[in-house]
């Protein structure tokens, strides 16, 4: 079950286990009723060091999700998800988590 993580959360993982994250852009109304994201964005991660795969849109294209593994421990590092929305204009959100190795 993947780890729903809040904008400017904090959250840890083991350097051995390999975790789901999902980005909720539905929590705090922070998408319209009817709007969607566009793609599944870009997971940036800051410093490099950890191995992110299976990005994927989840939830009515409403969520994004990351599989992330790696790490070594006693490290942070800062995971920031940017994505585009269907809205014309189109809107670019971004949310961001620290993520410390244990």
């Amino acid at each position: 079950m993947p780890t729903t993580i809040r904008d400017g959360g904090l959250t840890t993982k083991d350097s051995s286990e390999v975790l789901l994250y999902t980005m909720d852009y539905d929590v705090l109304s922070n998408l319209a009723a009817g709007v969607e994201l566009a793609s599944v964005g870009t997971f940036t991660i800051t410093p490099a060091g950890l191995t992110q795969s299976n990005t994927a849109l989840q939830a009515g294209n409403r969520k994004a999700q990351v599989l992330l593994s790696g790490g070594t421990k006693g490290q942070w590092f800062t995971v920031e998800h940017t994505v585009q929305t269907n809205e014309n204009p189109q809107q670019t959100k971004s949310k961001v988590f620290m993520l410390r190795i244990t």
